[in-house]
C-alpha cells in the first residue's frame, strides 16, 4: 500500500488508468525472477527498492502479488444515443 498503490492501483472509479500495470497474479505468474529484478532494480519509470527492502521482503512481495486476483475486464462502453 505504501510503496506500490500510487502507481499500480486505480485509486478511484473516476480516475483514469494507473501509471503502471495493476499488480496481480496475471503479472507475476511464471515471471517471478523478472518481477523480483524489477522491484529491486527499478526501471526508467520506477524506482528500485533494493536499498529499502531485503531480498526476503522482495520475495514476499512477489508471493503476495501472485495471490491477488486480476481485476475484472472493463465493461464495454454504453452505446450513445445520437
Amino acid at each position: 500500500v505504501q510503496h506500490c498503490n500510487l502507481c499500480h492501483w486505480k485509486i478511484q472509479i473516476n480516475v483514469p488508468a494507473p501509471f503502471a500495470p495493476i499488480l496481480s497474479k496475471a503479472v507475476a505468474d511464471g515471471k517471478e525472477a523478472q518481477v523480483k529484478a524489477q522491484i529491486a532494480n527499478g526501471s526508467p519509470n520506477m524506482p528500485g527498492y533494493k536499498v529499502m527492502f531485503e531480498p526476503a521482503q522482495i520475495d514476499a512481495i512477489v508471493e503476495y502479488i501472485k495471490t491477488v486476483a486480476p481485476p475484472p475486464p472493463a465493461a464495454p462502453a454504453a452505446p450513445t444515443n445520437r
